[in-house]
């Protein structure tokens, strides 16, 4: 995954990339089984929740150094 965290970003993949970003989504009722195949978009209006504040701390969790999968395996 490139790039910043998107609307259009799929659950799935920002959890696969952002492994602590679960933790986060969790916190935010996000739907990270059935639904992780949504866009965060549609995970957070279906619980309500702000997609703006969500981006900012996805992206957030991302930047933080070792944040991806590939960076913990080095």
């Amino acid at each position: 995954m490139e790039g910043p965290i998107t609307k259009d970003t799929i659950v799935e993949q920002i959890i696969k990339t952002y492994p602590k970003a679960l933790g986060f989504l969790v916190t935010k009722n996000v739907d990270c089984c059935c639904g992780a195949y949504n866009t965060i978009e549609k995970g957070a209006s279906e619980v309500g929740a702000d997609l703006e504040a969500i981006l900012k701390e996805l992206n957030a969790i991302a930047a933080e150094p070792g944040a991806t999968v590939a960076e913990k395996g080095r």
